[in-house]
C-alpha cells in the first residue's frame, strides 16, 4: 500500500511538474494534455495494482460463501484473532485443511456454473491457533 501511494504521488508530482514546465514554455495545449492524462494514468496504476478486482468485472463468477460470511467482517478481522473469534465473526468455514504449521479455513468456493470465484481464506498458526494471514483473491480457471 505504501509503495502504491509513493508511485501515485510520483505520478502526480511528475504530471504537475511537466505541465508547469510546458506552461512556462507557452505550450498550452501540451500542458492541458499532461494535466488530463495524469489522473488517467494514476487510475490505471491503481487498477493494475488490484488486477483481481478488475478481472472480476469481466469474468463471470458464482462464488458460494459460507453461511454467516460477510466481506466487511472478513476485512475487519484482526490478525491475532483466535479460532473462536473467527468462527463467531464469520461463521463456520466451508472447509479447513492443516498443512505443516498453518491451518487454512476456506470461506468460499466456486459454484456450479463457473470455476471463477472470490477465494476467501483465513490462515491460522496451527500451534497458537491465531490468525496470521487473510487471503482474498479472484481466482480464474
Amino acid at each position: 500500500m505504501t509503495l502504491l501511494l509513493l508511485i501515485l504521488a510520483a505520478l502526480l508530482l511528475g504530471g504537475l511538474g511537466a505541465s508547469t514546465v510546458l506552461l512556462l514554455r507557452r505550450r498550452w495545449l501540451r500542458a492541458v494534455g499532461v494535466l488530463l492524462l495524469t489522473p488517467a494514468l494514476m487510475l490505471a496504476v491503481m487498477l493494475l495494482c488490484r488486477i483481481d478486482r478488475v478481472a472480476s468485472w469481466f469474468w463471470p463468477n458464482d462464488t458460494l460463501y459460507a453461511s454467516g460470511f460477510s466481506r466487511d467482517r472478513f476485512r475487519a478481522l484482526p490478525l491475532g484473532a483466535d479460532r473462536q473469534g473467527v468462527a463467531s465473526a464469520l461463521g463456520e468455514p466451508l472447509g479447513n485443511q492443516v498443512c505443516g504449521e498453518k491451518e487454512y479455513w476456506y470461506y468460499s468456493k466456486h459454484g456450479r456454473r463457473y470455476k471463477n470465484y472470490w477465494n476467501m481464506i483465513v490462515i491460522f498458526d496451527s500451534q497458537s491457533g491465531r490468525v496470521v494471514e487473510k487471503f482474498s483473491e479472484f481466482y480464474t480457471d
